[in-house]
């Protein structure tokens, strides 16, 4: 389901989307805590406090962009956004034509509602693994916020700034603020879910973005695609679906091997193994291995002791490289406890079909070559000898594995099938709505 966007779409994007990169490099508002932010006391709210949110013309920006973006905030887990937008609209009215009480309401319903707001859209995501900490989002406390709302040179910078997340989330936003109510049920579900799963995402100018829901991955520069492909994912068993995961490429493995996966061994491939012998493993290219290790020693079937070999973990089976190895010519490694990759695959078949929920969990591609050229800058991909070698890429690249049932990367919204079924899990939603609730209560217990 495709979506046309609306002229506040369009415009949104044109105006939100630099912001998100430019307000990192040109905005006097830190970009995450510092050492020098937490040492000072956090300021009052006090209802004495200076006036914000009317009266000069920066204040009047930042509470136009807030009151903007709280009309929907409700999609983005801050329900209490469209009922404060409308109080605000109409105490600013007020305060407009000189209600000096209006404005001070104003002052204080928006400088709440700001701090709610910004610690909703950083509440922990349930379901997503980092596995680089690095690419974790930073996080403000809610004394980190107060402190800057009342000593930020430019309260519209830095409502910008803080309000602002990484593209993904920022082109859904957008989406939602031009279409949100008219939505039917299914479209505002999925926009609701992902929103909340990619809000977990860090903001980042180069990066891989991998959605399970379509199977497709992106690669990113500047903040913008710049190339796609196909990907085969897992399939929609829960023990084989591919996780949710946040981390950093930082190598390309030339001539891989595959490490047959334990199920397949004790279910086909050692059986297989006990019956026939040497002549099964030269056939389909298998070593049998004392240990997961380049320099591991090699065992005949004569060597196993097949009393326990079929137990769990117990036979270790690897292919080497060549034309029918399940790698292919390239694996794409990052750190996550789920021994999840991106790799090359000779099955080219698979990358026709309309659904690609085909594999027991990592992501084939459908073009690793042209994906590792990406990866290596444009320096050329080396052709390095040998079997299973790790080469360093000129800088690590941060991959967001993801799930997507609506997008609006590459021009209007668009809805897609839930496949794992994530959207409508009760469990999901409660955790999230969780999460959110217990952020807000712990930040909110001292103010």
């Amino acid at each position: 389901m495709r979506i046309a966007p609306s002229l506040p779409l369009l415009a949104l994007l044109a105006s939100a989307a630099p912001a998100a990169a430019l307000d990192e490099v040109r905005s006097p508002v830190p970009t995450q805590p510092t050492e020098q932010l937490r040492a000072q006391p956090a300021a009052s709210l006090a209802p004495d406090s200076a006036l914000r949110w009317s009266g000069s013309e920066d204040h009047r920006l930042a509470a136009e962009r807030l009151i903007t973006l709280l009309r929907t905030a409700d999609f983005e887990g801050y329900d209490e956004g469209p009922t404060i937008a409308a109080q605000a609209e109409a105490l600013r009215a007020r305060a407009e034509a000189g209600d000096a009480a209006a404005a001070r309401q104003l002052s204080q319903l928006l400088d709440r509602a700001y701090l709610d707001y910004v610690t909703t859209l950083q509440a922990p995501v349930a379901g997503i693994e980092y596995g680089d900490p690095y690419q974790k989002p930073a996080r403000f406390s809610r004394a980190d916020h107060v402190t800057l709302l009342t000593q930020s040179p430019s309260l519209f910078a830095l409502v910008r700034q803080q309000t602002g997340r990484n593209i993904v989330y920022e082109q859904l936003r957008a989406a939602a603020i031009a279409h949100g109510r008219a939505l039917p049920e299914q479209s505002r579900t999925a926009l609701k879910a992902t929103l909340a799963r990619t809000r977990a995402l860090p903001r980042r100018d180069r990066f891989v973005l991998v959605d399970v829901a379509t199977q497709r991955l992106w690669m990113y520069e500047g903040g913008r695609p710049v190339d796609s492909m196909k990907v085969v994912v897992g399939t929609e068993e829960p023990h084989k679906r591919t996780p949710l995961i946040v981390s950093t490429i930082h190598y390309a493995t030339h001539n891989p091997y595959w490490h047959v996966p334990d199920t397949i061994v004790r279910a086909t491939v050692g059986p297989k193994i006990r019956r026939e012998g040497q002549a099964y493993l030269d056939r389909q290219g298998y070593e049998i291995v004392d240990r997961w290790a380049n320099d591991a020693r090699v065992l005949k079937p004569s060597e196993v002791d097949w009393s326990t070999a079929l137990q769990p973990g117990n036979l270790k089976v690897r292919q080497l490289p060549g034309r029918y190895n399940s790698m292919g010519d390239f694996k794409f490694n990052f750190p996550n406890a789920t021994g999840i990759y991106l790799h090359d695959t000779p099955m080219r078949d698979y990358f026709d079909k309309e659904v690609r929920t085909l594999s027991n969990g990592c992501i084939r591609l459908e073009d690793a070559r042209r994906f590792a050229a990406w990866l290596y800058r444009g320096q050329g991909v080396p052709d390095l000898p040998g079997t299973e070698t790790h080469d360093q890429l000129p800088a690590g690249v941060p991959v967001f594995v993801t799930y997507l049932t609506a997008e609006a990367i590459e021009g209007p919204l668009t809805i897609a099938h839930d496949v794992y079924g994530l959207d409508g899990t009760p469990q999901l939603t409660e955790q999230v709505a969780a999460a959110t609730r217990q952020a807000l209560a712990d930040e909110a217990a001292t103010f």
